[in-house]
């Protein structure tokens, strides 16, 4: 098996029924590519020639890419034919979980996660981005579960501590939740956190208390900044005790982590592409 062959197969895969097409990957995005031009680019070789472990390691190796240039879609393709080559393969499961999940199939994400805690139960991003899902389901009792599991695991993990206390949060248990935000990220940002998810959860007196709390620790909070006008402003009033989604912030407030970047919650999230 040349080095070329091994090149062009890894470069561009993507299932098509029960065989592969050869891609070509571009800045614009994948574009399908004559596979017999392939082949005969190969000289003669053939993804006939690798073994099952090998076109398995080329689907991975050619999803990854995908993933990078946000190509989820196909890059859920090419992972799934790489455990039709290679049901057992291990480190595939965590990343095709999560795609799932971006693209809301949650079924299979929750099936891919479930076999990823199998596989590597004393991984702590497997558990970290398990028990994120689990809290976006709102299945909170469970996701805390893998969360506090995560911090056993990793108990130096930030995105842990912030995800639980996200979670605890959300179970109006908001004492243990600042107490996990300021061991995260410190006393003020901690406020403005859990002012940032009172607010979302319609809170908006305790919001404001929590955001007089974040500027009296430290005036220079940006995120702080941000809640109060958005609590100060009209549609704070008009919407009263209700609950506001994150987009009434306008992508302006955010829960952060201690880098004061909005908190990248699944390990491999788009932000982190």
């Amino acid at each position: 098996m040349s080095a070329r062959l091994v090149g062009l197969f890894c470069a561009a895969m993507v299932a098509v029924g029960s065989g592969c097409q050869y891609l070509g990957l571009t800045q614009q995005g994948p574009q399908a590519v004559s596979s017999g031009a392939a082949l005969q680019a190969s000289r003669g070789g053939g993804a006939e020639d690798l073994t099952a472990g090998e076109s398995a390691a080329a689907c991975v190796a050619t999803a990854q890419e995908m993933v990078k240039n946000g190509w989820d879609g196909e890059a859920i393709t090419v992972y799934e034919r790489a455990l039709s080559f290679e049901p057992d393969r291990k480190g595939v499961s965590l990343p095709l979980a999560r795609l799932y999940a971006r693209v809301g199939d949650v079924d299979r994400a929750r099936e891919l996660f479930q076999k990823a805690v199998v596989e590597s139960p004393g991984d702590s991003n497997v558990r970290n981005d398990f028990g994120y899902f689990l809290y976006e389901l709102g299945e909170l009792p469970a996701a805390e579960s893998q969360l506090r599991r995560a911090l056993e695991l990793s108990p130096g993990e930030k995105r842990s501590r912030t995800n639980l206390a996200l979670t605890l949060a959300a179970a109006d248990r908001y004492d243990e939740s600042l107490k996990l935000f300021e061991e995260a990220v410190g006393p003020a940002a901690a406020r403005s956190n859990l002012a940032v998810v009172l607010a979302q959860a319609g809170e908006l007196s305790k919001s404001r208390e929590m955001v007089a709390s974040s500027q009296a620790i430290d005036p220079t909070i940006v995120q702080a900044k941000m809640a109060k006008k958005w609590l100060d402003g009209s549609r704070a009033t008009k919407n009263g005790g209700q609950a506001v989604q994150s987009t009434d912030f306008q992508g302006e407030v955010s829960v952060e982590d201690v880098s004061g970047k909005s908190v990248v919650r699944m390990v491999s999230d788009p932000g982190e592409r």
